[in-house]
């Protein structure tokens, strides 16, 4: 068995004119714990904002594509089944992102 390698390391600089790459450290900010929780939130309200807006727009146009002119049984039910619950989701999950950013204004000044 052979055991040399016949790997080279070339360290040469392939321009003279240009000098070696040095070693500083990388530029980075510090890590911000808020920073990140601000982003989910974001973008939990958004899903949630998008969802709500998708959910309103079929039930109601299914309602009135399926039933052509839906009787109020039927809306007071779709409403009391869905926009209840997604409502009050969708604030809680606003509310919690607006007030988290008030609160972060506040403390600043």
């Amino acid at each position: 068995m052979d055991d040399q390698n016949d790997e080279v390391l070339d360290a040469t600089v392939p321009d003279p004119n240009q000098p070696a790459p040095d070693f500083n450290s990388p530029r980075s900010k510090a890590y911000d714990p808020d920073e990140f929780r601000d982003q989910a939130r974001k973008r939990i309200t958004y899903w949630l904002l998008a969802l709500l807006t998708l959910l309103v727009t079929y039930a109601f146009g299914g309602l009135f594509l399926i039933e052509g002119k839906p009787s109020f049984d039927h809306l007071k039910s779709l409403v009391e089944m869905l926009l209840g619950p997604l409502i009050a989701l969708v604030s809680a999950a606003t509310g919690f992102y607006f007030g988290a950013q008030s609160s972060k204004k506040k403390d600043e000044s």
